[in-house]
């Protein structure tokens, strides 16, 4: 209000001291997409996608209202990860989350997971 901005902003608070574990955001203004493209659309797009992947999971699409929080810890010690999307229609922004567990690997181990992923991806 202040900054006597054109467009809303996207705010995504980040807090935690958390040994692993990592709560990733995307977020995103759909006027910047194409018309067509909602909440909606991106988590049906995941789901499909990641429709056989054996350590991704696309929960399931609810208001973010009922979730009270995410837990970046939840998926420690696995090699899964939760997607959720979050919309609000109002303001024409979407959230994009990812849940997993880091397992204190850096950069290196996150590749040789990623590429596991997409090695056992029928």
């Amino acid at each position: 209000m202040y900054a006597q901005l054109a467009q809303r902003p996207i705010f995504v608070p980040a807090i935690g001291a958390f040994r692993q574990g990592i709560l990733v955001t995307v977020p995103l203004e759909l006027r910047l997409l194409a018309p067509d493209v909602n909440g909606t659309t991106l988590h049906a797009c995941l789901a499909r996608h990641y429709a056989e992947a054996s350590h991704v999971r696309v929960l399931p699409h609810k208001e973010p209202s009922i979730l009270t929080y995410l837990d970046p810890q939840v998926l420690n010690g696995t090699n899964d990860m939760h997607l959720n999307v979050f919309h609000n229609e109002e303001s024409g922004q979407v959230l994009l989350s990812a849940v997993f567990d880091n397992l204190g690997k850096g950069a290196s181990g996150a590749a040789i997971q990623n590429l596991d992923l997409m090695l056992t991806r029928q």
